[in-house]
């Protein structure tokens, strides 16, 4: 029972319950989206670069000249340090930089990476390399 509360948590910390993160992801809903619009709107122009926090179940874009610290949404929480519930990431041409967090494994990371490629509204990110701690994990 633990476990399974953990992993509903948003909380995969060692590799026996990366496989529960796993099932548990398939039974989530969709990610929800945060500013859709304003994605298109970046990747239309020319060395674009702006930024993202995500987690298990949404995603926010927004303005490199904007904190990920001050970007929270409902549920949604980027703070310095590893705190909070959201990951940090940077968007620039064909790659996806997302920051370390002590609370996401790689494997809970590529999870989470491949959910926001696969939403119906990311197709333009199709394509895009995906790095956690300066290492590939999609590509």
């Amino acid at each position: 029972m633990v476990t399974l509360v953990r992993v509903l948590g948003d909380v995969c910390p060692s590799p026996t319950e990366e496989s529960w993160c796993n099932a548990i992801s398939q039974f989530r809903p969709n990610m929800n989206i945060i500013g859709a619009d304003f994605l298109r709107s970046m990747l239309e122009s020319d060395g674009y670069y702006f930024k993202l926090i995500l987690n298990d179940t949404r995603a926010y874009f927004f303005p490199y000249t904007t904190e990920h610290r001050d970007a929270t949404q409902p549920g949604l929480c980027y703070k310095d340090d590893s705190l909070g519930n959201a990951l940090a990431a940077t968007i620039k041409p064909r790659q996806i930089d997302i920051r370390f967090h002590r609370a996401f494994s790689d494997q809970h990371v590529t999870t989470i990476a491949q959910r926001l490629l696969k939403h119906t509204d990311m197709e333009l990110l199709t394509g895009f390399v995906v790095n956690y701690r300066g290492r590939t994990l999609i590509q």
